[in-house]
């Protein structure tokens, strides 16, 4: 392999798996070659880079999406992303939420390499939405290379912050969210809520929107949304909602709920 063939396989600023160099014709005595001349670096167990700055998390990202994995950064990741962080302080800033689009599992160590700044990635094995699903993503610039990074918008991270709500601090933190989502796209929360997988979010994501009453709220098709059947208890100690079938904290119910006793 020549050096050309290195930087064109290994562009600056990725990493890559010794299972990606075998698949683009790198034998091992090449990659032992780079390795010992310091042109590749270590970085985990069959992980390598070119020497250079530390990464960041968008490095990995785009690396994944390089090497064949369908990815994206969603949930709370997302809508910092998309100037959230200005309604609310985060407790999760340290982590990068990143969910798979397809059946592909993500490899082990990239919830394990240290980044820069100490941020920390998470793989989320839940994705709301079905295999290679790809309404609601979008793509950002980021760096000197403009190497676009999918991110969840607005209305898609919302759903996948719901999945994962499970008590009275989720709520709080879901409501001043909700609070600030004035703009969101009715076409697009009619798609998701229709493609969405559990229901849990999607019966979260309309008690959240029918509380708030924003605008596109009254656009939504709801006769259209499959909300299942049967009662949801998602926190303790809470009241019910008769319309959305959800137990929700006593503090912030919208006037069709009862006690739970």
């Amino acid at each position: 392999m020549t050096e050309k063939h290195l930087n064109k396989l290994v562009p600056e600023g990725t990493v890559v798996t010794n299972e990606y160099l075998i698949e683009n014709g790198v034998i091992r005595s090449a990659k032992d070659y780079y390795l010992r001349s310091g042109k590749l670096k270590s970085i985990y167990r069959g992980v390598y880079k070119k020497p250079g700055p530390k990464l960041k998390w968008e490095n990995i990202v785009y690396s994944l999406c390089m090497m064949g994995y369908a990815v994206h950064v969603g949930g709370l990741s997302a809508l910092n992303k998309h100037g959230f962080s200005h309604y609310i302080k985060f407790s999760n800033e340290d982590s990068v939420f990143l969910y798979p689009d397809d059946n592909k599992k993500l490899p082990n160590w990239v919830d394990k390499i240290v980044l820069k700044n100490d941020v920390s990635i998470k793989t989320m094995s839940k994705n709301p939405f079905p295999t290679n699903f790809r309404e609601g993503i979008v793509y950002i610039p980021f760096g000197l290379w403009d190497w676009n990074i999918p991110y969840s918008s607005a209305e898609r991270a919302l759903l996948e912050l719901l999945n994962q709500t499970s008590d009275k601090t989720d709520f709080e933190v879901a409501n001043e969210l909700f609070e600030s989502a004035v703009n969101l796209r009715p076409k697009l929360v009619q798609t998701l809520l229709e493609n969405c997988l559990f229901v849990k979010p999607k019966r979260l994501f309309l008690w959240f929107a029918k509380k708030h009453n924003h605008q596109w709220f009254s656009e939504l098709k709801t006769d259209n949304i499959n909300l299942g059947k049967g009662k949801l208890h998602i926190v303790t100690g809470g009241v019910y909602d008769n319309e959305y079938k959800i137990t929700v904290p006593k503090d912030m119910d919208i006037g069709q709920v009862e006690p739970l006793f």
